[in-house]
């Protein structure tokens, strides 16, 4: 793990050496980005131990835009991901930075590429188009300067999962895939989608809302995925509507530390599959069809 480690900090020192003047983007504005890619429990720079776990994360951006005080507006985006070998471009395992964006004067902001090698990673954007990355996005910070510009900071975070895919029917098809497919169809579609499906354990859903915070007349909004998911564990989060406290709510109780732990509803779907013998294609095919996400055949523990 202290290789990865050292490869996700040595990603960060360089994009804080990448200078944005102030003529680009305000000088409060940057100091406060800086502080925010310093954050030592960031996803950012926790990215090597999401990546190692069994969310399989790829990917995390921050975006950060505002406003200046006399209107401009301007926007960054810092990504930090992992990347397989691409023999094509002769790029080995590695971990890799960006930075690029618009300043208040319309013009590119655009880094060098960052590449960290490593003797390999745990998970990395594939070449293999079989393969398409899933978004889960929440907004984390908005922030008022003291003259009187504004700025956002958004969190991205991406994982990687295989594509689950049904023959094309034909005449000969038989009559059970000719039934089923316009629905895998529909699912498939769903999936590109932000996480569309969840399963809950009820007594556990219903114990945590006598716990929320409710102010007298006000109503709670439900936040899918205001955290990276973890497969069939979902952290999300609800909402007051008059004082817009959020209280975290999870759709299963957690397993000790969430990020090196199996989760309550991945491990009730490895002993299913052990139980009953059914392998990862017909179960990854099961899981599709309603739209929930598993992890890679690569990792599945069965």
């Amino acid at each position: 793990m202290a290789e990865y480690r050292k490869a996700n900090e040595d990603v960060i020192k360089q994009m804080l050496k990448y200078e944005i003047s102030s003529d680009k983007i305000p000088s409060n504005a940057t100091d406060w980005i800086h502080a925010i890619l310093k954050k030592k429990d960031g996803p950012m720079n926790e990215f090597h131990l999401s990546n190692a776990s069994l969310s399989r994360v790829v990917q995390v951006d921050y975006n950060f835009s505002g406003t200046t005080a006399s209107g401009k507006k301007w926007n960054v985006q810092y990504s930090v991901n992992a990347d397989l070998p691409n023999d094509k471009h002769g790029h080995p395992h590695h971990y890799g930075g960006e930075i690029e964006g618009k300043d208040v004067n319309g013009s590119n902001i655009k880094a060098p590429a960052i590449h960290v090698d490593l003797s390999k990673v745990t998970a990395g954007r594939p070449n293999d188009k079989g393969y398409q990355m899933e978004e889960y996005r929440v907004t984390r910070e908005t922030k008022r300067f003291d003259d009187g510009g504004t700025a956002e900071w958004e969190l991205s975070s991406f994982t990687c999962r295989q594509r689950t895919s049904l023959p094309d029917p034909t005449p000969q098809s038989s009559r059970s895939l000719l039934k089923i497919s316009p629905t895998f169809q529909n699912a498939q579609t769903l999936q590109t989608e932000e996480n569309q499906t969840q399963l809950f354990d009820i007594r556990y859903l219903t114990k945590q809302l006598r716990d929320v915070h409710l102010c007298p007349n006000g109503r709670l909004a439900f936040l899918a995925n205001t955290q990276t998911s973890f497969r069939l564990f979902h952290p999300n989060a609800v909402r007051c509507s008059k004082c817009k406290k959020q209280t975290i709510i999870t759709n299963f109780p957690p397993n000790g530390l969430i990020e090196n732990s199996i989760q309550v509803p991945n491990q009730q779907l490895y002993l299913a599959s052990a139980v009953t013998g059914i392998g990862y294609d017909s179960l990854s095919l099961i899981m599709s069809s309603l739209s929930l996400s598993i992890t890679s055949k690569q990792k599945f523990l069965p």
